[in-house]
């Protein structure tokens, strides 16, 4: 199935020709120009998974063995790895051809070749949600939007969503998911000051998407309703927000309790 290979930057950015694609926001997809590559659950695709991810220098073999295969015998261990490098090998030989190196290997670590002309969007999301800091640190509210923008469109569910159990993933989830909601909960606020309800109220739910208990997030959404004169809507929203933290014992917090006090009362909110 050929597919179009995501965006590599916006047009002010002359980035190379994407040649090989990584998508690991989202189930996980490799393309080749464009094309997608078979990646069967199992070994390479997991080896791939994790080189991908610490793509920025080399990891020590023994750390890879040990998130794959913890407590084997390390001969064994050794072998399964190589194992895994030759079937990924065979999964990109579309893409890489067999002269170039796809691991590079130096002393007892290993990497993905740098010199291979890769893409990877969790390395983008960070690249633009980096840009959007600085550009709002600078008062660039324009060019912060197009940034954070972009981050959230590269954010299509939380890193390898179709591998969730995989421990060593948790942290790399965790900080993807972080520079998500950063990006998201600066758009909605920028939307909410300029009167831009239903913008802010499309930012709120892609937050809530990541994390439901997410309180400013809810109160976003009960605003937008309201400027947006559904007021039951704001009424419900607030509902669905003090639902969800009694399952965790606690209570909507006094300025989410005053603003549905205030949209009781058909207040401006």
């Amino acid at each position: 199935m050929t597919v179009t290979t995501p965006a590599a930057a916006p047009d002010r950015t002359a980035a190379p020709a994407v040649q090989l694609a990584v998508c690991c926001l989202g189930p996980m997809a490799c393309f080749a120009d464009g094309t997608e590559l078979p990646m069967r659950p199992g070994r390479a695709r997991s080896l791939l998974q994790y080189l991908v991810i610490h793509r920025s220098a080399r990891v020590p073999r023994d750390a890879v063995m040990e998130a794959f295969w913890p407590g084997a015998d390390p001969a064994r261990a050794r072998n399964s790895l190589n194992v895994a490098a030759c079937e990924l090998r065979r999964a990109l030989r579309p893409a890489v051809p067999d002269d170039v190196p796809l691991i590079e290997r130096g002393g007892d670590g290993c990497r993905l070749n740098p010199a291979l002309p890769w893409w990877v969007d969790a390395e983008e999301l960070l690249r633009c949600v980096a840009a959007g800091d600085a550009a709002a640190r600078l008062g660039d509210r324009a060019a912060a939007t197009r940034w954070y923008e972009e981050a959230a469109d590269l954010y299509r569910g939380d890193l390898f969503s179709d591998d969730p159990y995989s421990d060593w993933v948790a942290p790399h989830r965790w900080g993807l998911q972080d520079a998500a909601l950063r990006a998201l909960d600066w758009l909605g606020a920028a939307h909410l000051a300029d009167g831009n309800a239903p913008a802010a109220s499309e930012a709120a739910r892609r937050i809530l998407q990541i994390s439901p208990d997410n309180e400013e997030a809810h109160r976003t959404l009960m605003v937008c309703h309201a400027r947006l004169d559904r007021r039951s809507l704001a009424l419900r929203q607030y509902r669905a927000l003090a639902d969800r933290l009694a399952r965790m014992r606690v209570t909507p917090s006094s300025s989410s309790a005053d603003l549905y006090a205030r949209i009781c009362r058909g207040e401006a909110v």
